[in-house]
């Protein structure tokens, strides 16, 4: 692969810059997911809570009405009925405020229906049993839902209780009450309490899939940043060593050695100036080797023609200084002559 130093740096760190944003972005996938279950269970939570707050505010409701209905069936003083009137309005407005938070939370608006529902037939029983009992008193329904003593009626009971009197309503109404919590209430709670378990078993898995996927990612992270590494590292340090090696083979002496190259980039380009460098000065070399030799041919050749004239010199009786200064020359002649030689043979 043909790439350049530059781009193999920039290729390695953006495998190790991939391989972190990818662990980074399973993590925060993963416990984001956690973190919707803790949600799930909180809310089922709230919900059951919500349902058994309400549960309890019923029955209560429900305890203070039938307070009530004996009450004004026995024909009570007017001042004690008008205080268990208060206190049947404000356990029926507590449960109201908590089934509506409850309805709410839930997305269930039969839960507001049939309490409100249930409500109506509690007052009308309540209502009956005052009609029975001769009390002056009557549950009312004022514009806004809520409820009042008063000395008239315009209550509407359901189809339920419609046309019930004296036990069968009191047992009819009964039977609604435990229907609604154990059908209604309970079954929220009872659910909700499942959903949130499930949340939570749920959330403890993600969490737990979350940090051994984190834990992985990170070691493939790591794999893939040392394998970048030792591909960088190979793609320059090995070709370099090359090049070393050649250089310390052609300082020894090994004016033959090779560096073979097969990478295109920088330190391609750095290797084949290497070796270019090289022929070049083996050239040289070889040039001046031919040289040296012209030069020991000619040397040798002015060797023997100054021999031949210090003979000459010398037969004929020459001046002696002439023959001293032709014996120098060819004793230099013959020094260069080494000189040459010794520069072949290197």
């Amino acid at each position: 692969m043909n790439l350049s130093v530059r781009n193999r740096i920039v290729i390695a760190l953006s495998l190790v810059l991939a391989a972190s944003i990818a662990a980074g972005i399973y993590a925060t996938w993963a416990y984001a997911r956690a973190a919707s279950y803790a949600e799930q269970a909180r809310t089922a939570t709230e919900r059951a809570t919500l349902a058994a707050l309400a549960g309890q505010q019923v029955t209560r409701f429900f305890s203070e009405a039938s307070n009530l209905a004996l009450g004004v069936a026995r024909a009570q003083e007017s001042a004690e009925q008008s205080a268990d009137y208060g206190g049947v309005n404000g356990t029926d407005l507590a449960a109201s405020r908590t089934i509506e938070r409850l309805a709410d939370a839930a997305g269930d608006d039969t839960l507001r229906s049939d309490w409100a529902e249930l409500r109506m037939d509690v007052y009308h029983w309540i209502n009956a049993e005052a009609e029975a009992g001769g009390a002056a008193l009557r549950m009312r329904q004022r514009e806004d839902g809520r409820f009042y003593a008063s000395t008239t009626s315009n209550l509407e009971p359901s189809d339920a209780v419609a046309g019930l009197q004296g036990v069968e309503l009191r047992r009819k109404v009964r039977e609604r009450q435990d229907a609604y919590l154990d059908g209604e209430l309970r079954a929220i709670a009872r659910q909700a309490d499942t959903v949130a378990a499930s949340a939570v078993r749920a959330e403890a898995e993600a969490k737990e899939a979350a940090r051994l996927g984190t834990l992985v990612l990170i070691g493939l992270s790591i794999i893939v940043a040392v394998s970048a590494s030792v591909w960088l590292y190979r793609s320059i340090a090995t070709p370099l060593a090359r090049a070393r090696e050649f250089a310390s083979a052609v300082k020894g002496g090994d004016l033959g050695a090779r560096l073979e190259q097969h990478q295109h980039d920088e330190i391609g380009e750095l290797t084949m100036a290497v070796e270019e460098m090289k022929d070049s000065v083996v050239a040289r070399i070889d040039t001046m080797r031919e040289v040296a030799g012209v030069v020991l041919v000619l040397t040798e050749h002015l060797g023997e023609s100054l021999v031949h004239a210090e003979r000459v010199a010398a037969d004929q009786a020459a001046d002696p200084e002439l023959v001293s200064d032709l014996a120098d020359a060819r004793k230099d002649s013959a020094a260069l002559a080494g000189m040459v030689g010794q520069l072949l043979e290197a």
